[in-house]
C-alpha cells in the first residue's frame, strides 16, 4: 500500500519533469511588415492619390471602357501575384510577425469586380447592342 502522507510530488508538480509556464508578462518582439512595400506594389489609395480619378461627365467610347477594364484587370492580377509572392517568400523568425493582408484582399475584390464588369460589357454587346463596337474582345479570368 502507498502512504499518502509522504513528501513525494506528483508528475505535474515536479519542476524537473514539467518545465514552468513561460512568464506571461514577458514582452516578445513584434515585427510589423508592410506587405505592399515589400512586394513593390502601390495600394489602391496610393494609386488614387497619384493618378486621380476621371472627372465626372467625361465620356469615353465603349471600346475605351472595355480596354480600360481589361488593363486594370491585368494590372491588378500582376500586383496580386506580387503580393502573394512577397507573402510566400517571407522568412519567419521566432518573433511575432504582424502582417496586414488588407491590400491582398483589396486586390482580390478588385479582380472580382473588374471580372464582373467585363462580363457585363460582353453580355451588353451580345444581347443589348451588338452594334456598340466592331471590335471583339476576349476575357480570360482563369488565372
Amino acid at each position: 500500500m502507498t502512504d499518502s502522507t509522504t513528501d513525494a510530488k506528483g508528475v505535474f508538480e515536479d519542476p524537473n519533469i514539467v518545465p514552468p509556464k513561460p512568464d506571461a508578462q514577458k514582452e516578445q518582439d513584434v515585427e510589423e511588415v508592410d506587405l505592399p512595400t515589400k512586394a513593390g506594389v502601390l495600394t489602391e489609395d496610393e494609386k488614387m492619390e497619384k493618378f486621380g480619378v476621371i472627372p465626372e461627365g467625361t465620356l469615353i467610347s465603349f471600346d475605351q471602357l472595355v480596354q480600360n477594364f481589361l488593363q486594370q484587370y491585368e494590372d491588378a492580377k500582376v500586383e496580386y501575384k506580387k503580393l502573394q509572392e512577397a507573402l510566400d517568400n517571407m522568412h519567419y523568425t521566432s518573433s511575432i510577425t504582424k502582417i496586414s493582408l488588407q491590400e491582398l484582399q483589396t486586390k482580390k475584390d478588385l479582380l472580382n469586380k473588374l471580372a464582373g464588369a467585363v462580363e457585363a460589357l460582353a453580355l451588353y454587346k451580345k444581347y443589348v447592342d451588338p452594334e456598340c463596337t466592331d471590335r471583339e474582345f476576349e476575357f480570360d479570368d482563369e488565372d
